[in-house]
């Protein structure tokens, strides 16, 4: 009777234990105490940022919420019966709190290895799998605690991941100054800005600099055409990508992406638009239900004229909007044709109707991100100099 209520409580115990680890929202330390609450963090806290503080007290108070992004190789290797397991730093990058609870931004190049597939080799004697793990570090990649990819976009190069161990940081200021916002707020030639992120291998470094052009850039890296760059003058290096692009006012307008290696100063930065646009939803779901979020995939491929300008597209499109070029046959757009130009979308949210104007395939993406808050769509359409209307299926 006694061994038969041991192997009871032992039982119980490991299903509380086992409960408790896997719970991807509450986490326990070793003398079972919650370290990781989700009702603390359904509100966000941002840094304080009070009027007319410096360059170093503003970029003193973002590399205390600013990480490396170190991403490991992991080779596991099953040889009679036995696993060994190694792990060796392949690349790191940069990255920073846009929530609390532990939510961080960074590039989604930086950590797109760990999105790939396993890759499993067998021999007569041996398997071997290669994959990818993502960390987060705040000294440099000395220490460093594992991290969870929630959200990731490689046309805005843009990922949200998560390490309970910060959950207690306080989040960034964020404001978008290059896409949807007033004339008033739009960034300003040389007006100053501070990067923070890790120059190179050496962790939060701090730069200053201007922004060198008001005109929104475009840019091929990897095979990818980036729009609304932001473009500036404050030095990054192989590793700041991910890092903060902050304003005087210590608010975060863009996210370092890249470099010209044959300029002394020509660098860019992604709008922050994006980000503002997904954090709510991507940390909903995840405190709520330990769930990553993904977009909806609307099931057309097109061009708009930035792209055409750069491809030497033969279709010569060069209106504002976004041609489309196919539908297939899961199109969420009812209607939808080939030669069509997608130029706005009104959406029905909880918080009324929002309507957006659409003028290239960057704010086509936007759009299509807005509509995880949607209820109702209605996609304008010029469709052979004629505006018609199209409904979406949610």
């Amino acid at each position: 009777m006694k061994k038969t209520i041991s192997l009871l409580i032992l039982i119980v115990c490991c299903i509380f234990t086992f409960s408790s680890c896997t719970n991807p929202y509450t986490f326990i330390d070793n003398d079972n105490k919650i370290i990781y609450d989700a009702s603390k963090y359904t509100e966000n806290e941002e840094i304080d940022i009070t009027e007319n503080l410096t360059a170093s007290q503003i970029a003193e108070k973002y590399i205390n919420i600013s990480f490396t992004i170190c991403i490991n190789r992991v080779v596991e290797t099953i040889r009679s019966g036995n696993t060994n397991v190694s792990e060796t730093l392949t690349s790191y990058g940069s990255g920073f709190i846009v929530h609390s609870g532990g939510f961080i931004l960074t590039n989604y190049h930086v950590i797109s290895d760990v999105l790939t597939d396993v890759v499993t080799e067998t021999t007569m004697t041996t398997i071997t799998k290669t994959y990818y793990k993502c960390y987060v570090s705040q000294d440099g990649g000395k220490t460093t605690y594992p991290a969870k990819i929630l959200w990731s976009n490689n046309k805005v190069d843009m990922a949200i991941i998560v390490c309970e161990q910060f959950a207690d940081l306080p989040a960034a200021k964020l404001k978008d100054r290059s896409v949807y916002c007033s004339e008033v707020d739009k960034i300003s030639l040389l007006e100053p800005v501070i990067t923070v992120g890790n120059q190179k291998s050496y962790h939060a470094s701090a730069t200053t600099g201007t922004i060198s052009s008001t005109i929104l850039r475009e840019a091929i890296s990897d095979g990818n055409l980036y729009e609304h760059l932001i473009q500036h003058d404050a030095a990054i290096n192989h590793g700041n990508s991910g890092g903060a692009l902050i304003d005087m006012d210590g608010y975060v307008i863009g996210l370092n992406t890249l470099g010209d290696d044959d300029a002394n100063s020509l660098f860019f930065a992604v709008s922050i638009y994006p980000a503002i646009i997904m954090i709510d939803i991507v940390v909903e779901n995840y405190l709520t239900n330990g769930e990553t979020t993904s977009e909806a995939m609307l099931g057309v491929s097109g061009i708009d004229s930035a792209i055409d300008s750069v491809s030497t597209n033969p279709i010569g499109f060069n209106e504002e909007g976004f041609y489309v070029v196919s539908v297939n046959e899961e199109c969420l757009i009812n209607g939808l044709q080939a030669g069509d130009i997608i130029i706005g979308v009104e959406l029905e949210t909880l918080d009324g109707t929002e309507e957006y104007e659409i003028w290239d395939s960057n704010t086509f993406l936007y759009a299509r991100m807005k509509l995880l808050y949607a209820q109702n769509a209605v996609y304008k359409i010029n469709r052979g100099g004629k505006i018609v209307e199209l409904t979406i299926n949610f």
